[in-house]
């Protein structure tokens, strides 16, 4: 018989460039967070530029309004 140990889930960093390519990063972090995993999150300056140009939506960058936007976005 194999017994199960629950562990502490560690956060899954998620990593967002320029790139145009952040409609991954958004079902990635819809995923991650329908499934109840911590998420960092970090940001280049220039994903808030291609954010916005693809979006047309303002990418806040006080990260205390971030956690809010993401879970609107996803």
């Amino acid at each position: 018989m194999t017994n199960f140990v629950s562990t502490p889930q560690l956060p899954i960093t998620i990593g967002v460039t320029g790139a145009s390519g952040l409609i991954y990063a958004v079902r990635t972090i819809k995923f991650l967070l329908a499934s109840n995993y911590t998420i960092d999150l970090v940001a280049s300056k220039a994903s808030y530029s291609v954010w916005q140009a693809e979006q047309n939506i303002k990418m806040p960058a006080e990260p205390t309004k971030q956690e809010k936007f993401w879970r609107e976005q996803a």
